[in-house]
């Protein structure tokens, strides 16, 4: 075997060690960004939960909500910014997983599971109210896809469920 055969026996083994390790790079990347797009998602997520939480941890939200889901004349004026930033903020963490849902991070049917809460919480005539004039302050991308709500038939609330007699 020549010197020069050695010396093309390394690069090629040069060569292959380089490939194998931007191929464990390209899988260390891949994993990172899947680690990655769930903890987005489930920070959209968790923000639903705490939202929900928020209404039986805090002695008379729930009230407010029932009376402010009728309608914002259902409520006397500090209520009525309690209700206001409570729609508000439910519609941002909405915006959040929405944006991560046309970005391709929520499977389509866990997104169609969850849209259901909002064509719910949207149902409401005081939730109506509050996107009417706080709509505008959302993304151009979510305001359209709110409005594609509105077009779609959708029975009931999210306070259906009747005690049995």
């Amino acid at each position: 075997m020549t010197l020069e055969n050695i010396y093309y026996i390394g690069q090629t083994i040069a060569v292959l060690a380089i490939l194998g390790t931007l191929i464990a790079l390209i899988y260390q990347l891949r994993q990172s960004n899947k680690v990655a797009r769930k903890t987005a998602v489930q920070i959209q997520i968790d923000g639903l939960l705490a939202m929900t939480r928020t209404i039986y941890e805090t002695p008379g939200l729930a009230d407010i909500l029932l009376r402010g889901n009728k309608g914002l004349e259902h409520l006397k004026e500090a209520e009525r910014l309690r209700y206001i930033t409570f729609c508000v903020s439910s519609f941002r963490i909405w915006e959040g997983l929405y944006a991560q849902y046309v970005d391709g991070r929520i499977d389509p049917e866990l997104w169609a599971a969850h849209i259901n809460e909002l064509r719910a919480q949207r149902n409401f005539d005081g939730a109506k109210q509050v996107w009417a004039f706080r709509g505008p302050s959302f993304s151009k991308n979510f305001q359209a896809f709110m409005a594609t709500l509105e077009t779609q038939s959708y029975e009931g609330t999210m306070h259906d469920i009747k005690p049995s007699a």
